[in-house]
């Protein structure tokens, strides 16, 4: 696909933003979701026509901020488990209320 991520060599960067993702959410699953969404989105606006003068930065911002704390996808996950300990946390974990 013309202006895809992957052919303009932008997938050399996948393994950098995996490690940024990951240590955001502690789950692989989320990591990865991530960085296909930040690809996704360099991808569209390429097709949009913007120009992307540093597509490490561009998806490394984009990295950050879809795996920032307002992350509605990560919720359920982040808020079940501590990604350092592994134990529930929260009100489950204490036998609610």
């Amino acid at each position: 696909m013309p202006g895809s991520a992957d052919e303009t060599g932008a997938a050399s960067y996948r393994p950098l933003l995996f490690s940024i993702a990951y240590g955001m959410t502690g789950s692989v699953g989320d990591a990865e979701d991530i960085v296909q969404d930040a690809f996704l989105g360099l991808t569209r606006a390429r097709q949009a026509g913007t120009e992307i003068a540093d597509p490490k930065a561009y998806l490394a911002t984009a990295v950050t901020r879809l795996g920032g704390p307002g992350d509605a996808r990560r919720g359920q996950s982040r808020q079940a488990r501590s990604p350092r300990t592994g134990v529930r946390c929260g009100a489950a974990a204490d036998g609610g209320g």
